[in-house]
């Protein structure tokens, strides 16, 4: 490209925006100057958020007849793919919502939002291998028009300077859905000498779980980047062993920042921490509780963890996963 030539047009499209949920939005964000060294870069937020049909409509006819020439769908809302004529990309980061439906309502839910877009979106990308497999055995084998490409570090930390804790460590959990597994972490520290350091509303149940078992924690809900930085600091130990995870992207901030990692040895999380955490099974409160005793004894093998840890998130800086992103639309571009 020429600097005379004019810049092919991208248009991210993001979901309407809903409170606490941005992590798609903060990914594209992270990239969209790097992209726009490339491409004339631009956002189209879509204006409604409830699932109705009314609402649907209301999306697809605002991207329908948006112009652009490559149209990328950066995930959630999946069947804006089905109506476009224009050269689209599908970006699809689990098959998470699948596992809530079930009988007829999983099989229009499967269809609408993942079939049907998987067949009518030129290219899809995927954010881990685990979801690509994920979604292959849900929509069936998609060959090349099927790529990975991963998430990108996207909150910047500085590695921190604390000392290790060993007399009574905080340990960081990030997440307190279902999902999360702050459940299996609560049993885990049962009389151990940590605190938890909880982001995100607590349900009913886990918080009668903590006064129960007397765990010592503290709870944030909605922080800033700022205070999200300064969290990493403040603990010792992130617990990041959700069920499944499309990504992990709290493995790499802790990564960055050289706070060692337990993570959970399913879906997309040991491809993720690259050999630079502990794994366990999630469902193992006597496996978690081992691997964050070896943490607090063990300092060699702490040292040996925190310095993998910068050696892996180099794999996941922002200028490798924009010129990914880059080389797709321009194949797009290229092909009729």
């Amino acid at each position: 490209m020429t600097d005379t030539q004019p810049k092919p047009h991208v248009t991210l499209v993001l979901r309407c925006p809903r409170p606490g949920i941005h992590s798609i939005e903060r990914l594209f964000r992270t990239l969209e100057p790097l992209i726009s060294r490339d491409y004339h870069c631009e956002f189209l937020t879509l204006p409604k958020t409830r699932i109705s049909l009314r609402n649907l409509i209301a999306n697809i006819a605002h991207v329908y007849f948006h112009s652009t020439d490559v149209l990328h769908i950066t995930g959630d809302a999946h069947y804006l793919a089905i109506p476009t004529r224009k050269k689209t990309i599908l970006t699809i980061h689990d098959c998470e919502r699948l596992r809530s439906f079930k009988g007829i309502k999983r099989a229009i839910y499967k269809l609408v939002w993942f079939k049907l877009p998987c067949i009518f979106a030129r290219r899809i990308t995927v954010i881990s291998e685990s979801t690509r497999k994920e979604l292959e055995k849900e929509v069936g084998q998609l060959g090349e028009k099927l790529v990975v490409i991963e998430n990108c570090v996207t909150l910047s930390t500085a590695p921190t300077n604390r000392e290790f804790d060993s007399i009574t460590p905080s340990i960081l959990q990030i997440g307190s859905a279902r999902l999360k597994n702050l459940d299996g972490l609560i049993k885990a520290v049962r009389g151990l000498k940590c605190k938890l350091h909880i982001v995100g509303a607590i349900s009913d149940s886990n918080l009668k779980l903590l006064n129960e078992y007397g765990v010592l924690f503290k709870n944030e809900s909605d922080v800033s980047d700022e205070r999200m930085r300064a969290i990493y600091h403040e603990n010792d130990i992130l617990f990041f062993a959700s069920h499944s995870e499309g990504f992990g992207l709290p493995i790499l901030e802790a990564q960055s920042c050289g706070v060692p990692v337990i993570t959970s040895s399913k879906s997309s999380m040991p491809e993720v921490a690259g050999g630079a955490a502990i794994l366990v099974n999630p469902e193992d409160p006597l496996e978690i509780r081992a691997a964050i005793t070896k943490l607090i004894t063990d300092h060699e093998s702490r040292r040996a963890m925190v310095e993998k840890g910068f050696l892996n998130i180099r794999r996941f800086q922002p200028e490798i996963i924009a010129a990914k992103y880059c080389d797709l639309y321009r194949e797009m571009l290229e092909t009729r």
